[in-house]
């Protein structure tokens, strides 16, 4: 094999390791309240999840950025003819790479998921629920389960609802 090639190889290699690695180690953190049923917590996590997930952020800076980067692409791919050469095609490109950097999309994206987030904290704040960081045994566990089974969401009450889980690895 041609050394360079050799070299991508392991230096990949080591960056997916280093990103597995590293998603092993990231702490999690999770909410409970101390004796809530099993019914009780899933309600509130639905409740509190849709009260996120269908927040109208059409008025947020971050959404009206978004719609102002789409427009411009737009305005690009409009009036702009097809590129027929080189120079064109860099020409082109280097218009859409500048509306990308002016408007960042993927900030405008995080920027909403923040505001989501700060949502779903607040409601679920305002049930009586607080945070708690799984230890690495937890988290070894929850890893072993797959989301969105009834398993899962048991063992995720199971610690939840433990008011000594709580008082212990609160936030």
């Amino acid at each position: 094999m041609r050394p360079m090639l050799v070299a991508l190889l392991i230096t990949a290699c080591g960056v997916a390791t280093a990103a597995d690695a590293q998603r092993r180690q990231t702490p999690i953190v999770t909410w409970g309240k101390a004796g809530v049923s099993l019914d009780e917590y899933r309600a509130d996590s639905i409740a509190c999840a849709s009260e996120a997930y269908y927040l109208d952020v059409s008025n947020t800076t971050a959404a009206q950025r978004l719609v102002s980067a789409s427009r411009q692409l737009q305005t690009i791919e409009d009036t702009r003819p097809r590129p027929m050469n080189l120079d064109e095609s860099i020409s082109y490109g280097a218009d859409i790479g500048h509306t990308l950097n002016h408007y960042r999309p993927d900030r405008q994206f995080e920027a909403i998921e923040d505001i989501q987030q700060q949502t779903l904290d607040t409601c679920l704040t305002q049930r009586g629920y607080h945070q708690f960081r799984l230890t690495d045994s937890q988290r070894q566990e929850l890893r072993r389960l797959d989301r969105g089974t009834e398993e899962r969401r048991a063992y995720l009450h199971s610690l939840a609802a433990d008011a000594e889980v709580l008082r212990q690895q609160s936030l």
